[in-house]
């Protein structure tokens, strides 16, 4: 338990600290895509494996959050911010849904290079997960992994705990 007040507390910090507060320049999100009337966190697992839910955030505070982590407005129609815990591990899984996989492989992109240059995050590493590329960098009190497949970007941030086993869940439920 005390690894998921640990992994909780550091990501309240991550927010407060690392992320701007003013969305005016924040696209607006959520619904923009076609007919789609279902939001993408409508479908967001309670229960993962051995991993219990333990916060979510949906829609437009979704969009907002993730929007910010990238330090400049995105434009992305969807997105789920969750967090799971067990005894002994603990992980952050951030989901972005764009308009088109161009869009989406353009987030990527963008997010990616600036890897190389980022004080926070180190050690990028293209790593092969299965029939996808993951890269991996360190930071954040994380072990993180990203990768996009067609409209969506995908980010786990690790705190505690067997890595695979946990992008093994997350590739095979979301």
């Amino acid at each position: 338990m005390y690894v998921a007040v640990l992994a909780l507390a550091i990501v309240a910090i991550i927010t407060v600290k690392f992320l701007p507060t003013d969305f005016s320049n924040q696209p607006t999100g959520l619904g923009q895509q076609g007919n789609q009337n279902v939001s993408l966190g409508s479908s967001i697992p309670d229960k993962l494996g051995k991993f219990d839910m333990v916060g979510v955030e949906t829609g437009i505070e979704a969009v907002q959050n993730i929007s910010r982590l990238h330090g400049t407005g995105i434009d992305i129609v969807d997105g789920f911010v969750v967090q799971y815990v067990n005894e002994d591990s603990a992980f952050i899984l951030w989901v972005s849904e764009s308009r088109n996989d161009e869009e989406a492989r353009y987030i990527f992109d963008l997010m990616d290079e600036k890897m190389p240059n980022s004080s926070m995050f180190i050690n990028r590493t293209e790593v092969n997960f299965g029939d996808k590329t993951l890269i991996y960098v360190t930071g954040a009190g994380m072990e993180n992994y990203y990768w996009v497949e067609g409209t969506l970007n995908y980010w786990v941030g690790v705190f505690e705990g067997d890595e695979l086993d946990i992008l093994e869940l997350v590739i095979n439920n979301f």
